[in-house]
């Protein structure tokens, strides 16, 4: 999606900082670090995939046929990705099905009110994929996250004292 994607932003004190460390000292290091902190947010986007799996039918395709709620599930999941944003690690939604999939809030028309109802009785409220996600996984990723960047700096201490 172009533009701003939604998004939900994992945010560790101290990360951005030991990145840019570790870029200067150890670019290897560090690019050991952004598979460890990938590798630690993943479950969150996992977790909103998995909550994707509904089959319902009768949403338009916008080619002027009709695709199955399910199809639209598939679509949302499959834009769902883990990125490194200019300000950190985000989650993001990554295509249009998915972003109105995720936020769809008020229907301006009947046939918008009836996805807004279908949505909100499958998915939950807005927020309904990568927001619930995160809420759910927000302090274990975190706190695993923080895990991968101490034991990086620990490794790069270890290099250093074998160097100095």
């Amino acid at each position: 999606m172009a533009g701003s994607p939604v998004s939900y932003a994992v945010s560790v004190e101290g990360l951005q900082e030991a990145q840019y460390v570790l870029r200067v000292l150890d670019p290897k290091l560090s690019g050991k670090l952004q598979s460890r902190v990938r590798r630690a947010i993943l479950p969150i986007a996992r977790d909103a995939q998995r909550d994707t799996g509904v089959g319902l039918s009768g949403i338009s395709d916008g080619r002027g046929g009709r695709s199955s709620l399910a199809e639209q599930a598939s679509a949302a999941a499959a834009g769902i990705k883990v990125a490194r944003g200019r300000k950190g690690w985000v989650v993001r939604q990554t295509n249009k099905t998915g972003a109105i999939v995720e936020f769809a809030a008020n229907g301006k028309t009947p046939q918008g009110r009836a996805l807004v109802d279908v949505l909100d009785r499958h998915f939950g409220p807005p927020g309904r994929l990568l927001w619930h996600a995160a809420d759910q996984r927000r302090d274990e990723v975190q706190g695993q996250v923080r895990d991968e960047v101490e034991k990086t700096i620990a490794e790069a201490n270890a290099q250093l004292g074998r160097v100095i």
